[in-house]
């Protein structure tokens, strides 16, 4: 039986517009093979999270975008990062950079 994991993304963005958000993609279809996205939740202070459950034991490529008007606006300058979901993650990144 295939296992999940609980993967929960965190950046800090300062939006400029009730219209825009952050969101996550990347190339596996839970993330929308960067076509589609998963949208974060603001936060306070300029937080975005979201937690959201991935298979176990798959590699991935992700990015964090902001959102306007529901299309993919501006992509992280960052190269894409990577996630292995071999347990429950918390990915607290900052926009752009790639540590």
């Amino acid at each position: 039986m295939p296992q999940n994991v609980s993967v929960s993304f965190r950046v800090h963005y300062i939006t400029c517009s009730p219209f825009q958000l952050i969101a996550v993609t990347g190339n596996h279809r839970e993330l929308g093979n960067w076509e589609n996205y998963v949208p974060l939740r603001q936060d306070k202070d300029g937080f975005w999270c979201n937690s959201i459950t991935l298979p176990a034991d798959v590699k991935m490529e992700w990015k964090f975008v902001m959102v306007e008007n529901g299309k993919i606006k501006r992509w992280e300058e960052c190269l894409n990062r990577c996630l292995e979901t071999t347990h429950d993650i918390q990915a607290h990144k900052w926009w752009g950079c790639r540590m």
